[in-house]
């Protein structure tokens, strides 16, 4: 159901949309740099590391494999599990859970702050200041297309099917499953097995690798700082880097403001 949802509407969505949106929009914004990162150090952290993992898997999952990877292996885990987990608990995960689980858990490990950053801060972030850089570059592959994705496409796909999917299971399977699963089990999932899976590094690889590949490669793409955002400054990023960009911007303004004041007192 999930390879189907994948195989079906997500490679559609990926093959047609998603790489219209990568290929185009998203390598426009990130082919330099992500598919730089992405077409060669990500391949080469995939093609070598995760796809180790994932390129028999993962590539051959997201083109060929993913759902090959999900319906034959990951499907095993998700046709039984996931869509179980997925059509009746993901959304309540996501819509509730989700922000929960991220607005607890997740944020927790992203400082409280990436639902806030992404209920938030990032559709804040997202539609009014990562837009700014994505709306033009990312958006344009985000507003337009991901968001259409997102907000219409991924929704009609999330709120409809994927929330069908998530809203009923996801949740129950993240709240109960996912969050045992992922408390417990996907943790257990990464932690030991997943990363396992990715070389004992998808923990490892998220936290040693995974940033390794995005404070190195990612990052390179983010400015070091997607990474570094992500592990110390995504919430860093968004509490004090993004913050930082805006409270830097605002403090030179407010600093200039009292420059002022100081010039024409004296």
């Amino acid at each position: 159901m999930y390879p189907s949802y994948i195989n079906n509407s997500y490679p559609s969505y990926i093959n047609n949309s998603y790489p219209s949106y990568i290929n185009n929009s998203y390598p426009s914004y990130i082919n330099n740099s992500y598919p730089s990162n992405i077409s060669s150090s990500y391949p080469s952290y995939i093609n070598n590391l995760y796809p180790s993992h994932i390129n028999n898997s993962y590539p051959s999952c997201i083109n060929n494999s993913y759902p090959s990877y999900i319906s034959s292996s990951y499907p095993s885990y998700i046709n039984n599990s996931f869509p179980s987990y997925i059509h009746n608990s993901h959304p309540s995960h996501i819509n509730n859970s989700y922000p929960s689980y991220i607005h607890n858990s997740h944020p927790s490990h992203m400082n409280s702050s990436y639902p806030s950053h992404i209920n938030n801060s990032y559709p804040s972030y997202i539609n009014s200041s990562y837009p700014s850089y994505i709306n033009n570059s990312y958006p344009s592959h985000i507003n337009n297309s991901y968001p259409s994705c997102i907000n219409n496409s991924y929704p009609s796909y999330i709120s409809s099917s994927y929330p069908s999917y998530i809203n009923n299971s996801f949740p129950s399977y993240i709240n109960n499953s996912y969050p045992s699963h992922i408390n417990n089990s996907y943790p257990s999932y990464i932690h030991n097995s997943h990363p396992s899976q990715i070389n004992n590094s998808y923990p490892s690889h998220i936290n040693n690798s995974y940033p390794s590949y995005i404070n190195n490669s990612y990052p390179s793409h983010i400015n070091n700082s997607y990474p570094s955002y992500i592990n110390n400054s995504y919430p860093s990023y968004i509490h004090n880097s993004y913050p930082s960009y805006i409270n830097i911007s605002l403090n030179y303004l407010v600093g200039a403001f009292q420059a002022t004041r100081v010039f024409f007192f004296l």
